[in-house]
C-alpha cells in the first residue's frame, strides 16, 4: 500500500510541475529567444500560449464543444417566445474579421504593452441603420480593480479601405451611441412586462495575448488562412467555467480562423488551432474572455 501512495504522490507532483504557474508560464519549457516582442511567446514550437494568458483549459476549445455552444446560442436567443424580444430576428450570429485587422491590433498591442492590455469585442447596432446587429473592436487599458477601460479615442494605424471589417477606430460618441442602440433593441426591449435580457452579453474582453496568438497563426504560410470568424455562443446552466459569468445561458464569443472560399466566402478551419501541450490533436477555436456583465468597462 505504501508504494502505491508514493507512486500517486509522484504523479500528482509531476502534473503540478507541468501545469501553469501563477504567472501563467509553463514549467519545464524554455521560452525561445526574445524576438523583440514585449509579450513573450512561451512555446516548444512555432505558436503557443502567451505569458499572462490563463491555462490551456480556458484558451482552447474543441470543435464539438464550440459547435455545441454556437447551436445553444441559436436555440436560446432566436426563440422569440423564450427571450420575449421579436427584434432578435435581426441579431447576426457571427462576424468575419480580415487577417490584416488582426495583425494591426496585434502590432499595436505588442508595441504599447503593458499600457494597453487587450481588446473589447462590443456588440453594436449597424451604423447604416439597417437594424441588424454587428460588433466593433476597442483597445483597452488595465484598471486597478482587474477590469479594463475602453479607449474609444485610440486609433489603430490602418488604411480602412484595405479591409472588409471596418468597425474599429470609433470615437467615444459614435461607439457609445451604437452600443446603446444595441442595448435598447436587443437587451432591454420587452414584449410583455418588465423583462430584461441580461444574459445577452454587451461585450466580451480578450487579452492582448489572444491577438498575438491569432496574428502568428494567420501569418503561418503553411495554413493559408485569411482571417477569423467571431461566433456568438452561449454557456450552459451548469458550466461554471467562466468567473465573469453572471447568468445561466450567458452569451460569449468563440473565435475561429478561416480560409478563403469560393465567391469571396470565408470558410472556418476547425483544424488550424492547435496546442502542443498534453493533448497533441487539433482544437477547434479560441474561447477566452471576460463577459460584460459582470466584467465591464
Amino acid at each position: 500500500m505504501k508504494w502505491k501512495l508514493l507512486l500517486f504522490a509522484f504523479i500528482v507532483g509531476y502534473f503540478n510541475l507541468t501545469s501553469c504557474n501563477n504567472d501563467g508560464t509553463q514549467s519545464g519549457i524554455n521560452p525561445p529567444v526574445d524576438s523583440g516582442s514585449k509579450i513573450q511567446v512561451i512555446a516548444d514550437d512555432k505558436i503557443e500560449i502567451k505569458e499572462g494568458c490563463p491555462g490551456i483549459s480556458n484558451f482552447y476549445i474543441h470543435t464539438d464543444t464550440a459547435l455545441s455552444r454556437i447551436k445553444h446560442f441559436k436555440d436560446i436567443y432566436h426563440d422569440v417566445a423564450r427571450v420575449q424580444n421579436p427584434d432578435m430576428i435581426y441579431f447576426v450570429d457571427s462576424a468575419w474579421i480580415d487577417a490584416g485587422v488582426i495583425n494591426k491590433f496585434s502590432n499595436f498591442l505588442d508595441a504599447t504593452a503593458p499600457g494597453y492590455d487587450g481588446v473589447r469585442i462590443v456588440s453594436i447596432e449597424n451604423e447604416n441603420n439597417d437594424g441588424f446587429s454587428n460588433i466593433c473592436l476597442v483597445p483597452t487599458t488595465p484598471k486597478n480593480n482587474g477590469r479594463h477601460k475602453d479607449e474609444w479615442g485610440k486609433k489603430i494605424n490602418a488604411n480602412m479601405g484595405d479591409y472588409t471589417f471596418k468597425n474599429f477606430n470609433f470615437d467615444d460618441s459614435k461607439g457609445n451611441a451604437l452600443k446603446k442602440k444595441f442595448a435598447k433593441k436587443f437587451r432591454k426591449k420587452p414584449l410583455l412586462g418588465p423583462h430584461k435580457l441580461d444574459s445577452l452579453s454587451e461585450s466580451v474582453w480578450v487579452g492582448a495575448c489572444v491577438f498575438l496568438y491569432l496574428s502568428e497563426l494567420l501569418k503561418d504560410p503553411t495554413k493559408n488562412l485569411d482571417g477569423v470568424r467571431v461566433y456568438f455562443s452561449a454557456y450552459y446552466k451548469d458550466d461554471g467555467t467562466n468567473l465573469s459569468q453572471d447568468y445561466h445561458n450567458q452569451s460569449t464569443v468563440i473565435i475561429a480562423p478561416t480560409r478563403k472560399g469560393t465567391n469571396d466566402s470565408h470558410n472556418t478551419d476547425w483544424d488550424a488551432v492547435q496546442s502542443k501541450y498534453f493533448i497533441k490533436r487539433p482544437f477547434g477555436a479560441l474561447n477566452h474572455g471576460q463577459l460584460c456583465p459582470n466584467n465591464c468597462n
